[in-house]
């Protein structure tokens, strides 16, 4: 059962009020959120969105917003942008096995950022030895508030390529 399914093709945006585009956050490919190992990311229990395979070391704001909640291991952060979108990205499947080691933070629960300011740092060569995958869901919490959500699958560098486009 998926709950929500908001991917749309750009040719197909249906009739919106306003749009906003979310940068990605990590560096790699990005692909559909389907093709994620985790089968409740994969039938969207934490919303809809993508699912990227890192290729770098950090993670950057995406947008201008604030850390609603920030997990003590460092593998999971959820942020919500200053028009009400809330974005959790998680950092690797069972990386909280990892007790944080591997995860460094550079930002606080309930603290203000800029887009592309780093939030964390990872050390993806030791995820890769730790964990069975290292893919990195990027899903909207809040996703059944909106009307489309247009991906962009392809490689990305974080902080300065689009990953999605949301519109409501």
């Amino acid at each position: 059962m998926k709950l929500f399914n908001k991917i749309v093709d750009a040719s197909s945006i249906p009739e919106h009020k306003t749009s906003f585009s979310i940068l990605s956050p990590l560096a790699g490919k990005v692909l559909p959120l389907e093709n994620a190992v985790d089968t409740l990311f994969a039938n969207r229990m934490f919303g809809d969105g993508v699912v990227i395979e890192p290729a770098g070391y950090q993670l950057l704001a995406p947008f201008n917003g604030t850390v609603i909640e920030l997990s003590a291991s460092g593998n999971q952060i959820r942020l919500r942008s200053e028009n009400g979108l809330q974005l959790m990205i998680q950092l690797g499947f069972d990386s909280q096995l990892m007790m944080g080691l591997g995860f460094k933070t550079k930002i606080n629960k309930g603290q203000q950022f800029t887009t592309s300011q780093v939030l964390l740092e990872f050390d993806l060569n030791f995820m890769k030895r730790q964990l069975s995958s290292v893919q990195c869901p990027v899903t909207l919490l809040n996703s059944d508030k909106i009307k489309a959500i247009v991906p962009h699958y392809y490689k990305v560098l974080a902080g300065q390529d689009k990953l999605m486009t949301v519109y409501w």
